[in-house]
């Protein structure tokens, strides 16, 4: 006879504006599901996309339109009046629901709902993964009775008695990954294409590569990049003679992760979490704070914690070159040195640690 959970609580997450916001929330969702709490996805944005993949796995979801920032004294009053809407409409679905919480991971869209639920008396909550918190979470960190943050360095800034550092979820997909099977001797070095800007990082590791032909001999490189240039840098790791393959997307990272030794990337907050919580070691190459503020203090947190080589993307070919050059030697020489660091912050049972934190919360002790 199959044992059936029983539902104690109800628990409304929302601010789901990404998909990498969405997959730390059905990292943890999937586990609360194990305790009896039922969770209500609003996705926004690009995670809308998702809906029907979240419906597939047992989870009730609903789209939910983003507010539109507005200029000039029209806009500002345009503004009040569909955020009110937006508060009333986010009242209704809890009321409806019956929900006993609401979290949100940071997005624009979660506002409505955590004003709303603290008008209802309903329990709130934010979860930032970042190292700094998003404009949503900004606006709203003054209205939960709970603030869960991945880094201890975000929640010293916050009332103990409010703030607990729970690390980062992580898909259990990426974490129960098989890695590939990849006939070299060499260490592998594993490139994930990026959003922005591809170009940059792009030529950033031809540079290397040209410049020192040392690395030819110690990486074989597995490389996710656009359909536009897969064909092109596959050329060029067959000109200098490094052992590459090149793809488009991979179709699981978490198989790339378990088969890397090395991974360069850009300091995304979900990023960053996975390498912590698979002990792997990273070059991040965060964009100019220009061009994204969180990647660049994402990456000094994790500089600051020993737990990535960091070469940002900015300055020089040259000096980014030598910067680069100089973080893969220092794997080289010790490839386990910053293994014991993120052993330490225990990602690895986050998702657990957040559930039980909102269990507990929900359950009044």
């Amino acid at each position: 006879m199959r044992n059936v959970i029983q539902t104690k609580y109800i628990l409304l997450i929302t601010g789901i504006d990404s998909t990498r916001r969405l997959k730390m929330a059905i990292s943890f969702a999937m586990v609360l599901r194990s305790r009896g709490i039922m969770s209500l996805l609003t996705l926004a944005g690009s995670a809308v996309s998702a809906k029907n993949k979240m419906q597939e796995f047992g989870y009730e979801v609903v789209a939910t339109g983003g507010e539109k920032r507005q200029s000039g004294l029209m806009g500002a009053i345009l503004g009040a009046f569909t955020h009110n809407a937006a508060v009333k409409n986010a009242g209704k679905l809890i009321s409806l629901k019956s929900a006993n919480g609401v979290i949100t991971m940071g997005g624009q869209s979660g506002i409505a709902y955590i004003e709303a639920a603290k008008q209802m008396g309903v329990k709130t909550f934010l979860f930032e993964a970042n190292a700094i918190l998003s404009p949503g979470n900004e606006k709203i960190v003054g209205l939960v009775d709970k603030i869960f943050v991945a880094f201890k360095d975000l929640g010293d800034k916050f009332d103990p008695k409010k703030a607990v550092v729970t690390g980062t979820p992580v898909e259990k997909r990426i974490m129960s990954a098989e890695s590939r099977n990849i006939p070299t001797d060499k260490k592998i070095m594993v490139v994930f294409k990026c959003e922005v800007n591809s170009n940059s990082m792009n030529d950033l590791i031809r540079s290397m590569f040209t410049k020192y032909p040392e690395m030819r001999r110690e990486f074989f490189v597995l490389q996710e990049t656009g359909e536009k240039d897969v064909a092109s840098v596959k050329r060029f790791y067959d000109s200098v003679q490094v052992e590459a393959l090149c793809y488009m997307s991979y179709e699981n990272r978490g198989k790339y992760y378990q088969t890397a030794d090395l991974i360069l990337c850009r300091p995304t907050c979900d990023v960053i979490g996975e390498l912590v919580a698979l002990k792997k070691p990273g070059v991040l190459m965060p964009l100019s704070p220009k061009q994204n503020k969180y990647q660049r203090e994402n990456a000094k947190l994790m500089g600051k914690n020993r737990l990535a080589y960091i070469v940002e993307d900015t300055g020089s070919m040259a000096i980014r070159t030598k910067k680069l050059f100089r973080a893969l030697s220092a794997f080289i020489n010790d490839p386990n040195q910053l293994t014991a660091n993120c052993e330490r912050m225990d990602f690895l049972n986050a998702a657990t640690r957040l559930a039980n934190e909102i269990d507990r919360n929900l359950s009044g002790k």
